[in-house]
């Protein structure tokens, strides 16, 4: 049955709690340290054998991080995109080619530290070779002859005029050459007096080189319809092999064989009989590696699963890292720590066991990406969640990171919630549930799922009992399950069967329930967690998919939105039965509720057509919406009864009092994590990044009124109260108010006068109406009335 609606006179009345002029405002704007810096384009990974770092070159910068500790060691900043190792000298040089500083940078490798920076005749290096035997470095430039460079003194010892605008080089360390492919000919050099000794006509510019030194064979592509074979003991073109638009080669001396890298296609090439063995088509090879363990080719492969793995026998045997869609551009494998390296277009770099061919491990290269944050009140400490790093940060008071909890936290929808009896944080992924003491920011313990996981975990705490229900919003049907974790024991207690995923749930003190809904059959269904068992089944529309719950635990109400059939249910928990069914003008997946005015807010989140309604629950009708925008976070800052909404332009501020919308900030466009600080007033916003905006909301106060109006007011000393309550009033000398109780429904069930005297003065109301007789429990409302003024406060009664 629904419940009468207040009038309209007590209802705007009843709005007017204490005026307000706080005002938000931005305090801080707070960048974490980041973890490996970030990447844009991978061009090429380089292993330090010296210190065991690796190099990972873009076009933005070079980011040097440690394997061992999955930190980043440094960044070398310029428009890097090539590097080389010389380990005659321990030094590593770096390709830049920016029109301000384009050059070599020289890097000690031994300590990963900047050298200096080395101009060249000309911009654009377009290619390094190394000569070990004669200590040389090889510089092909754009337009401009080949280059000779001392890595001993970082000089130019001489510019080869000989060797014409040479594309790519390579060395020779069986008879100390570098091979250069200038417009028409393959250019053989000797190292040991920069002379040159050979030059053999191609039909075009060389692109790509591969050295033989088992065979002593050159591999040479230039574009046209076959590979060149070169015999580097004679210097003459000993064969070729047909294979057409070839953009990269590599040699395998673990089998003797040539990858080809075209377009859409891997060609391998038997180097004793020169011949094509295999052809694969891998969606767009980008780069090519092998384990000098296992003999393994690995392709880099974009638009497809990742990295392919192929064996001796010229098979695919597998793909890394676990067979998903990922964007990989180039490899690298460290023998020193027989690890393959994976660098990711934008995303992350995947470390790969090389002998076993099994993940170690992921490193996201760009900042901290914050995945979900929550406040504790009980040590002021904001939690953010980081599963890209496997890592929770936790801020202190002063902004500043005061701890990196490091576990196995991966999942990046990783439910969060803080249990203030045992101040402990729990965090729920996928696979996991992990238990954190918030006093010493350490792991406590680490419950395993079953195998089939809990995608999107959600979580309901029980306050008195200490326990925590987890629900599986999407899970599969193996895991549709409601698991019951004890907090005092750290145990999983039990497992309750549902059938289905579970989009919502949420613990209503009143009935001392749990009420949360279902995805497929139109239920809303209600726990006992006395005997942990449902012990009823509410009939709720049709069926959901994205569905949400509010608990209002002044009213005694449970709301519900079913997104799919755009209604929202109010659900009565003392019978467990539906009051309304409102139809809302389209779908809505979020509530946001105002205890203090007794309103919900209703939206859509990530939404091109989002609309926030205003639900009044005692009224229960809309009374209001918010333009059409797009929202994709929302907060509530009960304190000054404003709302945040996230949305593309920035953060919208609504006054929930008169519905309106205030102001919008624009430094945090588009957020999707939002805490609140109860303590300072403070509101943390951000984005799926490495950064957070805080507003700091002034506290309230009183508009600057007569003197006469400055001294009326109303106000509770002690509420909830047992079938009680006491107030505090104010009232300007020699004037007389009255003072009125209402219940939920607007119905006047007490009034007394009272007479201004030395304020402020104590009124205490016994629960009694104006018969004598003793009111149910509930929630009613008090309104101190004169001629000029009036002041109201929410009563609840126990």
């Amino acid at each position: 049955m629904k419940r009468q609606s207040l009038s309209a006179g007590f209802l705007a009345l009843g709005c007017i709690l204490i005026s307000a002029v706080a005002a938000q405002q931005l305090d801080t704007i707070i960048y974490l340290p980041d973890t490996l810096g970030s990447i844009g384009n991978p061009t090429q990974i380089l292993s330090n054998p010296l210190t065991g770092r690796v190099y990972v070159i873009n076009s933005d910068d070079v980011v040097v991080f440690d394997p061992a500790v999955l930190e980043k060691a440094r960044v070398f900043r310029g428009e890097y995109y090539l590097a080389v190792f010389c380990p005659g000298v321990d030094k590593i040089y770096l390709v830049c080619v920016g029109d301000e500083n384009a050059g070599l940078t020289v890097v000690d490798a031994r300590a990963d530290t900047f050298l200096r920076h080395v101009e060249l005749p000309s911009e654009y290096p377009l290619s390094l070779a190394y000569s070990r035997l004669s200590n040389k470095l090889y510089v092909a430039l754009e337009e401009y002859p080949l280059v000779v460079f001392d890595p001993s003194g970082d000089t130019v010892l001489r510019v080869l005029e000989t060797v014409e605008e040479p594309g790519v080089i390579v060395w020779d360390s069986i008879h100390d050459r570098v091979f250069a492919g200038t417009d028409d000919s393959l250019v053989a050099v000797s190292c040991a007096s920069d002379s040159v000794v050979a030059r053999m006509p191609l039909s075009g510019e060389a692109t790509a080189f591969a050295l033989n030194p088992v065979g002593h064979k050159l591999y040479c592509s230039d574009g046209s319809d076959s590979i060149y074979v070169i015999d580097t003991d004679l210097l003459h073109m000993a064969g070729s092999v047909g294979v057409t638009a070839v953009r990269g080669l590599m040699y395998n001396p673990v089998n003797n064989r040539l990858y080809c890298r075209s377009y859409y296609h891997i060609h391998v090439v038997d180097c004793d009989s020169d011949t094509v063995r295999a052809r694969f088509q891998l969606g767009v090879p980008s780069d090519l590696a092998f384990s000098p363990f296992t003999g393994r080719v690995y392709i880099a492969c974009e638009d497809a699963r990742g990295v392919a793995v192929i064996d001796n026998g010229d098979s695919i045997v597998g793909w890394l890292p676990d067979g998903n869609p990922h964007d990989f551009r180039v490899l690298e494998v460290f023998p020193a720590r027989a690890e393959l390296y994976c660098a990711m277009f934008e995303d992350l770099i995947a470390i790969i066991d090389a002998r076993a061919d099994t993940l170690k491990s992921y490193m996201v290269y760009e900042n901290y990406q914050i995945r979900g944050m929550v406040f504790n009140s009980g040590g002021s400490k904001l939690y953010l969640l980081c599963p890209y790093q496997d890592v929770v940060l936790v801020l202190g008071p002063d902004d500043s990171i005061v701890s990196r909890i490091k576990f196995g936290l991966r999942d990046k929808d990783a439910f969060p919630i803080i249990n203030p009896a045992l101040n402990r944080l729990y965090i729920a992924d996928e696979y996991y549930l992990w238990v954190i003491d918030c006093n010493t920011d350490q792991l406590l313990d680490s419950l395993a799922w079953t195998r089939t996981g809990l995608k999107e975990a959600i979580m309901v705490l029980h306050p008195g009992l200490n326990k925590l229900y987890v629900f599986p919003e999407d899970a599969a049907s193996s895991g549709r399950s409601i698991r019951v974790y004890d907090c005092l024991r750290n145990e999983l207690v039990k497992t309750i069967d549902v059938g289905e995923e579970t989009p919502c749930a949420v613990y209503h003190p009143r009935s001392n329930r749990i009420y949360f809904g279902r995805k497929g059959p139109p239920v809303v269904q209600v726990l006992d967690p006395m005997r942990d068992s449902i012990v009823s089944t509410i009939e709720a529309g049709s069926s959901c998919k994205d569905g949400r719950m509010v608990a209002d635990t002044d009213l005694g109400l449970v709301y519900f939105s079913n997104d799919r059939s755009n209604m929202l249910y109010t659900i009565d928990v003392r019978a467990d039965t539906v009051l309304q069914a409102l139809e809302l003008p389209r779908d809505m997946d979020t509530l946001i509720w105002n205890q203090r005015l007794s309103k919900l807010y209703l939206s859509r989140f990530s939404s091109l057509y989002g609309k926030t309604c205003v639900f009044d629950c005692r009224a229960d009708s809309i009374i209001g919406s918010f333009p059409d925008t797009t929202v994709y976070a929302g907060l509530m800052n009960i304190r000054n009864d404003k709302l945040y909404l996230g949305t593309t332009s920035g953060i919208t501020v609504v006054d929930c009092r008169y519905d309106s919308v205030i102001a919008c900030m624009p430094e945090m466009p588009r957020p999707r994590f939002m805490a609140w600080n109860p303590i300072e007033n403070r509101m943390f916003m951000a984005q799926r990044s490495s950064w957070l905006v805080v507003y700091r909301d002034d506290p309230i106060g009183i508009e600057e009124k007569p003197e006469s109006v400055l001294k009326f007011g109303l106000a509770l000393v002690s509420n909830p109260g047992r079938m009680r309550a006491r107030f505090q009033c104010r009232i300007p000398p020699g004037q007389t108010a009255a003072l009125a109780v209402y219940d939920a429904a607007g119905r006047r069930i007490g009034r007394q006068m009272v007479e201004g005297k030395d304020s402020p003065f104590t009124i205490t109301w016994d629960g009694k109406d104006t018969k004598g007789r003793q009111v149910p429990a509930g929630v009613y409302f008090a309104r101190l009335e004169s001629e000029a003024r009036t002041a109201t406060v929410k009563v609840v009664l126990e």
